[in-house]
């Protein structure tokens, strides 16, 4: 399993970094559904641009969600 992500900043680099749906929700590729869910969440929250101000903010969490839909 990934290290936590631990804020905003950081969840939008992974998002906009991940090659795959897994990297961008940062999850192992061996997730159950529920984790994937959950990891999901905490993206979201992370990188919701009413609550990060970061530049990349906005288009990561549109990543995180197009990742999770397809999964």
């Amino acid at each position: 399993m990934p290290d936590k992500v631990k804020d905003g900043a950081q969840a939008a680099e992974v998002a906009m970094a991940g090659a795959t749906h897994y990297e961008v929700l940062h999850a192992h590729r061996g997730a159950s559904p529920a984790e994937l869910k959950a990891c999901y969440k905490r993206m979201a929250l992370l990188l919701h641009p009413d609550k990060n101000p970061h530049a990349s903010a906005a288009a990561a969490f549109k990543r995180v969600g197009d990742a999770f839909a397809t999964l």
